[in-house]
């Protein structure tokens, strides 16, 4: 990826990024995935942001997509965060789009981060087992390293 950030003024920060997604070991059903993406973002008081995103060439299947979110993170005291965000995905073809959203809440003890979230889409299979993979699912994550 490739990437620029700037804050505009104390309030407002701008980022702007292309990002390429190389999967290796792709799958026979699928054949190459590998895409490219250009990510804006603006973020006010470090706390709302809006992102738009666009991939001429989604996965590599020859439409393109366009992606919005608005998402924020909020101090609720005693070091705790609560994040929430929602988003809807836009493709040129015949498939329809979809909404996902999140929430969460994070813990920074000492050097780690401790985040437990939720993530969901609009998406249905029709109880499908072979496309579960965008059911709703409740994540927790430990990471080394704070903001």
């Amino acid at each position: 990826y490739i990437g620029w950030s700037h804050d505009i003024n104390e309030d407002w920060n701008v980022d702007l990024s292309a990002v390429h997604y190389a999967y290796f070991g792709e799958r026979d059903d699928y054949g190459s995935v590998d895409y490219t993406e250009v990510i804006g973002k603006a973020t006010w008081s470090e706390m709302l942001t809006l992102t738009l995103a666009y991939a001429p060439d989604y996965s590599n299947a020859g439409y393109s997509s366009f992606y919005a979110n608005i998402g924020g993170s909020w101090d609720l005291g005693n070091d705790f965060n609560l994040t929430a965000g929602i988003g809807h995905s836009d493709f040129s073809d015949d498939n329809d789009g979809y909404t996902d959203w999140s929430l969460g809440i994070s813990h920074p003890v000492g050097p780690f981060t401790f985040a437990l979230n939720y993530y969901d889409t609009d998406i249905d299979f029709d109880g499908d087992p072979d496309h579960n993979h965008a059911s709703d699912q409740v994540v927790f994550t430990i990471s080394l390293g704070n903001d």
